[in-house]
């Protein structure tokens, strides 16, 4: 059995979205997180799969206009190697 990697961050979304998209009611899922984030007052919040570290679903505050998806998603993945 050879181990993986997934660190490509183009790879890495794919799989986030494949296994989101597997999870039932993921619109109360993502409606739970958006409620959890507004009342502790977050800027965002993600959830992350525990095994895999891939991400399941976010909620946002407000649009960070000064981040953008492809700079979030590096930020998430540099820091999953440090988790590791």
């Amino acid at each position: 059995c050879f181990g993986t990697s997934i660190w490509d961050e183009t790879l890495y979304k794919a799989w986030s979205e494949i296994v989101t998209n597997l999870i039932p009611n993921i619109g109360v899922l993502e409606s739970h997180l958006s409620d959890f984030c507004r009342i502790c007052d977050a800027d965002e919040v993600v959830l992350f799969e525990r095994a895999t570290f891939l991400v399941i679903s976010h909620a946002q505050a407000k649009k960070d206009t000064s981040i953008d998806d492809g700079k979030r998603q590096s930020l998430l993945t540099s820091g999953e190697e440090e988790n590791l």
